[in-house]
């Protein structure tokens, strides 16, 4: 076949479809949206796979006014089961659950109560430090210590938690 120079290539035929397990019905839906913009929604499928997340307005009617989401999943992977709960507020993404690691939840929990020590109006909508920052006590595991100062250790082989599974 000849093709003129600077003229479009042909396109590409179709790929193959990646292999389709079999058909797994949802047995149980829900949502449920408020005009004040919290909701509630849910589904279950018959393989036990299920996810659930409920929204709450927070400080209505404020400049601070955002949305709280409290929710959870689960389902069946080739490891084994996969169960999630979390919280995505003002603090940020806060995920417990059998396949997050305890190292990786003990530094939100740190990170959510240094957050919630510091005095409200030092950072804006994007997350930026609005004007200059004054120290911050720490908190949790730190209290009493030197402030600070850098990311938790992560564990390695035979350290705090034991091996780092990939």
């Amino acid at each position: 076949m000849h093709q003129t120079p600077g003229a479009p290539l042909p396109p590409l035929p179709p790929g193959p479809l990646p292999p389709r397990g079999p058909f797994v019905p949802i047995i149980q839906q829900a949502f449920d949206q408020n005009p004040d913009g919290s909701y509630r929604w849910s589904y279950q499928s018959a393989d036990g796979s299920a996810q659930e997340a409920t929204g709450t307005v927070t400080n209505p009617g404020t400049p601070g006014q955002s949305l709280a989401v409290q929710g959870s999943y689960q389902y069946q992977s080739p490891e084994g089961p996969v169960q999630v709960a979390y919280i995505a507020d003002d603090y940020g993404y806060q995920p417990t659950g059998n396949v997050v690691h305890p190292s990786i939840q003990r530094a939100v929990a740190y990170q959510v109560a240094l957050a919630k020590s510091e005095p409200p109006g030092l950072y804006n909508e994007a997350g930026f430090p609005v004007g200059p920052v004054p120290p911050v006590p720490p908190v949790g595991p730190l209290a009493g210590g030197p402030p600070f100062q850098g990311p938790l250790p992560l564990p390695g082989p035979g350290g705090p938690g034991g091996p780092v599974r990939r």
